[in-house]
């Protein structure tokens, strides 16, 4: 079976050096059957000439350029390339294991899943706040062994489907997925949320991992803010719910009146619990919920 990995990246040169990097020493045995696609999605900082340069190098390194901007649009481009049995995306910003195609191609030959992904492991080059868990930027392990998965956790960083079945679904909606700088998820649960509509079978395979980079600004609080909307608003992908002006202003007064006390209270009491956390505990609720009705009319069609 034919497997591409697929690298979608915009503007992340030196951190997609690092990926194709980890990747190639472990093709050797593996590379009439392997092929490395990068998506350039219309970036302008020398991708393509490091991709030019390294596929004179690599056979098995193919570039495409998707002009339209986002994530789904470049996830997407792939597609269509019927000799494709088997499409593993992968971040730009991720550095696989030495075991990872190894563990890509055992996965595939011993077990029946439609899809499956694995989990990675955060890293950053600045150190994370005291107000942040020591593994912020990490996922969380779904499962000790390889098994199928019942709900839509799988992180499309470190996702591998059938070409053919993410074909028939009509691939990623491009209504979600980041764009450009733009904040944006969900693209992955919507994709999961289909498959199994269709009768797919998903998995999780805990040794399939990476290292995965924990950009500066998510160690700030506002981006955490943003991510609190932004979450709400991409997840009516999964959760097509209906929010009103008037569920948003109870849900203010609540905050204030019973939530508000109870996390000045842990502020007070618990040494791990910061000011920031306060900040983000409080708003969370109300921007969750203004981000799910900011995308009820665009998407209820």
């Amino acid at each position: 079976m034919k497997i591409a990995i697929v690298i979608c990246t915009y503007n992340r040169v030196l951190l997609l050096e690092k990926c194709i990097a980890a990747l190639l020493p472990q093709l050797e045995n593996v590379v009439k059957r392997i092929e490395i696609i990068i998506v350039d999605n219309n970036s302008c900082d020398g991708t393509f000439e490091f991709i030019s340069a390294i596929a004179k190098k690599h056979q098995c390194i193919r570039y495409l350029k998707e002009e339209r901007i986002g994530l789904s649009y470049a996830r997407n481009k792939v597609i269509e390339e019927k000799e494709i049995d088997w499409i593993a995306y992968l971040d730009d910003d991720g550095i696989p294991f030495a075991n990872y195609i190894q563990e890509l191609c055992y996965t595939i030959d011993q077990f029946d899943f439609t899809c499956f992904g694995g989990t990675y492991i955060g890293y950053s080059h600045i150190e994370i706040p005291q107000w942040l868990p020591s593994n912020f930027g990490s996922k969380k392990i779904l499962s000790d062994i390889i098994t199928e998965v019942e709900s839509d956790e799988l992180s499309g960083g470190i996702f591998c489907v059938k070409r053919s079945e993410l074909e028939k679904i009509g691939g990623f909606n491009t209504k979600y997925g980041m764009n450009g700088r733009q904040m944006a998820f969900s693209e992955e649960n919507d994709v999961q949320l289909r498959l199994r509509l269709n009768g797919a079978s998903i998995g999780y395979n805990p040794n399939l991992r990476m290292h995965h980079l924990t950009a500066p600004g998510k160690l700030k609080l506002f981006w955490h803010l943003k991510y609190c909307y932004a979450i709400g608003r991409d997840n009516f992908a999964t959760n097509k719910r209906f929010v009103s002006r008037t569920l948003i202003f109870r849900r203010c007064i609540s905050s204030i009146l019973f939530l508000f006390p109870q996390l000045l209270l842990r502020l007070i009491k618990e040494k791990d619990f910061y000011i920031q956390n306060l900040i983000i505990e409080f708003f969370k609720p109300t921007l969750y919920l203004i981000g799910l009705r900011s995308n009820y009319y665009k998407f209820k069609a």
